[in-house]
This record gives structure tokens, C-alpha cells and sequence, in this order.
């Protein structure tokens, strides 16, 4: 029941939401997403910027909104100085500094500049026929197609561990069966008459390899 609210929100968002509310909502994910990072990190005793970077990412995705891509790069260039000189006038060890300076801005990086590049493709070719948000469906099918494909039959017929060290859970009949699943997803577009089937087969092979890499 949950995840059936759940997925009725996100398609009511998307259907009938417009830019602004689903850069909103990206952005609360995102916020969501950079908390939990953070809180990895510092359970690994990193001192990450935790508040300030995920101010920071709020900020990345108003400049992917407002589509000012060097506001992107000159706020990281400024979280970058800005984070040294707090950790350069503080009493830790020189070490612990660049850790933490490295993992906050790489919670900037991979979720805040990775997210905010959705807020761009849902503004592509805006008032024709769907437009970016195709593109936004086709993201979220394959992801959905290749994390139950992995997880079913991984469950099932899992028995060689992928990287034990990294994820114990994982496993390579897995990883495969979410990248088979991941491409019969995105080939729906190609029954559907919407991509043509080199296109399916990319973007299923892409997306369900970079899901399952950052699902690690």
C-alpha cells in the first residue's frame, strides 16, 4: 500500500506538477539523500561539513532550476575554499581535514550535480509533446525494471558473491538478472514505438550499470 501511495505521488508530480514542483521534490530527495550520505560518512569517523553541504546542494539545484551552470561551478569552487579554510583553522590532524574536505564535496558531486541534472532534462524541449519528461520515465522504468530484476533473482538464484568486501548482499547472478531486467525495461520504449532500439538497449545497459555500481 505504501509504495503504491508512494508511486501515485510521483506520477501525479510529474504528470501534473509542472518544473517548479518537481525541482521541489528533487530537491527534498536530494536534501534526503545527502543527509544519509553524510551520516555514512561520519559513522567511518570522516568530519564532513554535514549542514553546510547540504545547504550547498539546496543551492546546486536552484542554479540547475534557474539553468546557470556556472553558478553549479562556481558555487563548488567556493564550497571547495570555503571548507578548507574552516578545516585549516580547526584543531583536527591535517589528514582527517582532507578526508573530510573530500567527503563532503563528493556528496556534492555524485548527488547534488548528478540529481540536479534531472531538473535539466525534465526543463528539455519544454511545451511540446512530454519532452524531458519522457526521458524522466524512461530513467525511472529501467531503474525500477533492473532493482526488482536484481533483487528477485538475486533471492533466488544468487550464490556468487559480486564484491563481499564492498556489498556482502550482492551477488553476480544478480547483478546480471538486473542488467537483463534493466534492458527489457527500457525496450518497452522501443515496442512503444517512442526510441529506436540501439537508443533502448544504451540507455538500459547505462543506467542499470550506473544504479547498480552506486547501489554498492
Amino acid at each position: 500500500l505504501t509504495a503504491f501511495v508512494l508511486v501515485s505521488l510521483v506520477l501525479l508530480v510529474l504528470e501534473k506538477g509542472g518544473i517548479l514542483v518537481f525541482s521541489l521534490l528533487l530537491t527534498a530527495v536530494l536534501v534526503i539523500a545527502l543527509n544519509e550520505l553524510y551520516n555514512i560518512f561520519t559513522g567511518t569517523g570522516l568530519k564532513v561539513q554535514k549542514y553546510l553541504g547540504i545547504l550547498s546542494g539546496i543551492l546546486i539545484s536552484y542554479f540547475f532550476y534557474k539553468q546557470q551552470l556556472k553558478g553549479v561551478l562556481a558555487l563548488l569552487i567556493f564550497s571547495l575554499i570555503f571548507f578548507s579554510l574552516l578545516k585549516l583553522f580547526s584543531k583536527e590532524c591535517h589528514k582527517d581535514n582532507l578526508l573530510g574536505i573530500a567527503a563532503t564535496m563528493t556528496g556534492l558531486l555524485y548527488i547534488g550535480v548528478c540529481g540536479g541534472y534531472l531538473i535539466l532534462i525534465r526543463k528539455l524541449q519544454e511545451g511540446l509533446t512530454q519532452g524531458g519528461l519522457r526521458y524522466i520515465y524512461v530513467l525511472l522504468v529501467i531503474i525500477w525494471a533492473s532493482d526488482s530484476g536484481a533483487y528477485l533473482i538475486g533471492t533466488k538464484l544468487g550464490k556468487n558473491k559480486l564484491l563481499p568486501a564492498v556489498s556482502p548482499n550482492k551477488t553476480v547472478e544478480g547483478a546480471v538478472g538486473g542488467l537483463i531486467t534493466g534492458i527489457i525495461g527500457a525496450s518497452f520504449w522501443w515496442f512503444s514505438g517512442i526510441f529506436p532500439i540501439f537508443q533502448c538497449l544504451s540507455f538500459g545497459i547505462l543506467i542499470s550499470l550506473t544504479g547498480m555500481v552506486g547501489d554498492l
